[in-house]
């Protein structure tokens, strides 16, 4: 249904014309899609491209359209039969009227014949590249760059990538938690449409492979984002705002208690580690099973992404970050 509505019916907004036929079709697709992008963003998270999608399909609903929904059809339609008695008592003033509609109708008809003419003009290279197998996705093929090739989600993979974040305190690690990505592997997944959370968002980018390159290219933040972890604290409120984009139960576990691993000290080190995950089980296996805390994901560690770091001194960037080794009891 998806690939229906989206990739068949979306040119029906584009129709041209105004007689009966075409503009019932083009309203119809115009709603059709409003209908179907309000369907997603009420089901799923990451929801504002569906709400942009929907502004273009908005044009197609005309100002009939809208009035007869605002209950002023009828009057609408009322004044203009006044409007038509009056012209009938001055043939003069009923041909001049006559006149202007029809060139209205006809420059409106020669104005959408060259709109149409020059978006299918433009669309061959984007079309072509469309069904080449090198296709080349964000990009543009006019200097005006009027038709582009966009896609957010043009490559789909098939396993998850979670960077999940730990800190220690010289002797134990603990991993932090993210709003709404999975970590905690029973805690239960969210639902935040239609807004998202931007740390979230920001290291999702990270999870595709090849990972390291994703980090080191577009992804630096992070670094900045782990040496303001290890500057954190609870007991003098040395805690940055940053940390706000976590998880809350998780930073009130690490820092916010007086028995929180660090609210009297800084983190010593920090790292990040790949993980694997996989739904435990289907929805209505995880959500009936009973017994034991249900399990939302399973997970298998794939690779270190940053080794253990710690700051080189108190307070600085992340030039200052350095390499970690626990001492040599820890061994």
């Amino acid at each position: 249904l998806d690939l229906f509505v989206q990739l068949y019916l979306s040119g029906l907004v584009l129709i041209p014309g105004s007689n009966f036929f075409l503009r019932n079709l083009r309203r119809f697709g115009g709603s059709l899609q409003i209908l179907f992008m309000l369907n997603i963003a009420l089901s799923g998270n990451f929801a504002f491209l569906n709400h942009l999608t929907i502004i273009p399909a908005i044009a197609t609903l005309d100002d009939d359209f809208l009035l007869f929904f605002a209950g002023r059809h009828r009057t609408s339609r009322l004044q203009y039969n006044e409007d038509q008695g009056q012209i009938k008592k001055n043939d003069d003033r009923k041909f001049r009227f006559i006149l202007r509609r029809k060139s209205r109708y006809l420059l409106g008809y020669l104005l959408e014949i060259i709109l149409c003419s020059t978006i299918a003009y433009l669309s061959i290279p984007v079309i072509t590249n469309l069904w080449s197998s090198t296709q080349v996705m964000n990009a543009a093929f006019d200097p005006w760059r009027l038709v582009n090739t966009y896609g957010a989600f043009g490559d789909v993979g098939t396993k998850r990538f979670e960077p999940i974040i730990s800190l220690t305190d010289g002797n134990t690690w603990y991993e932090i938690d993210f709003p709404c990505k999975p970590g905690n592997t029973t805690r239960i997944p969210c639902f935040c449409a239609p807004y998202h959370y931007r740390l979230d968002w920001n290291i999702w980018f990270i999870g595709f492979p090849p990972h390291y390159p994703m980090l080191e290219q577009r992804e630096r933040w992070l670094f900045t984002f782990i040496q303001q972890l290890l500057t954190a604290s609870g007991d003098n409120n040395k805690i940055p705002k940053s940390l706000q984009l976590l998880d809350t139960h998780s930073v009130k576990y690490l820092f916010k208690q007086h028995q929180a691993p660090f609210f009297h000290q800084s983190p010593v080190a920090a790292k990040v580690d790949m993980y694997h995950y996989q739904m435990a089980n289907d929805l209505f296996t995880i959500l009936f099973r009973t017994g034991k805390r249900n399990s939302w994901w399973n997970r298998t560690f794939t690779q270190e992404l940053v080794p253990p770091l710690t700051l080189l001194s108190p307070g600085g960037g992340t030039h200052q970050l350095v390499r970690w080794s626990p001492p040599l009891s820890h061994w």
